[in-house]
């Protein structure tokens, strides 16, 4: 009874501990139950593993690791769509072309595969003029822009309710930033809703853009499982000899 007791504590307390950033809709439950099981066969599994005696064959202790290994995979595929969000709404863009959604830049090449890029905000000077919306502000103090207009206009723009020509002639389009440093592909997963073909055979990709900050576990799953299949392949060839 005592052997169980703990994975179990601790699997009610991951479980709730989840629901305070994921709230479970009915036909998510099964996600919910599935989360309890692989935290009580991690859990179960490592004690298991802290509590091996010497005499214990490798394949036993191998089978253990690649079960704990499975646990922290299903684990991070499931949390990791549970608590997936859009980065941005859907997005059209042309081949090649980059743009912005959400914190993040895309591009597209011709075969449909995607790269995302990182933010570089832009620094605008104190006395700049940028337009927006069709409407002009002028640049309170020097700052560096947000990923948002909305977040900035308040406090660091000031409107021109009447712009004359020199302030259109020296107006800028408003933008949060350019295309910096490639981001972690592995975070993000980006659905084409809808391709059409636009003039000279060019193609138009509507696009949803998601990021699933939970993926890693995905990945260090797999590692403990390729990990631990080597290791008892290993040992038990070795023992052969």
């Amino acid at each position: 009874m005592r052997s169980i007791l703990l994975p179990v504590l601790v699997s009610i307390a991951t479980l709730l501990g989840i629901t305070a950033y994921v709230t479970f809709q009915p036909s998510e439950y099964p996600s919910a139950v599935l989360l309890f099981t692989v935290v009580f066969s991690f859990i179960s599994n490592f004690i298991l593993f802290l509590r091996e005696e010497p005499n214990v064959s490798a394949l036993e202790t191998g089978i253990k690791k690649f079960i704990i290994g499975a646990s922290v995979l299903v684990f991070g595929y499931v949390i990791s769509g549970l608590s997936n969000y859009e980065v941005g709404k859907t997005t059209s863009l042309l081949e090649n072309e980059t743009v912005k959604v959400g914190t993040f830049f895309v591009n597209v090449n011709p075969d449909g595969e995607f790269t995302y890029y990182h933010r570089i905000a832009l620094r605008y000077e104190k006395g700049d003029i940028v337009e927006f919306s069709s409407k002009y502000y002028k640049a309170l103090i020097d700052h560096e822009s947000s990923i948002e207009f909305a977040y900035d206009v308040e406090e660091l723009w000031n409107p021109i309710p009447f712009p004359k020509q020199k302030h259109r002639e020296a107006a800028k389009v408003w933008s949060s930033g350019i295309a910096g440093q490639e981001a972690a592909y592995y975070l993000l997963e980006t659905k084409i809703t809808k391709i059409t073909e636009v003039y000279g055979g060019q193609k138009s990709y509507n696009i949803e853009t998601s990021k699933h900050p939970w993926r890693g576990l995905e990945w260090a799953g797999w590692f403990i499982m390729i990990i631990s299949a080597i290791f008892v392949v290993v040992k038990f060839w070795t023992n052969r000899k």
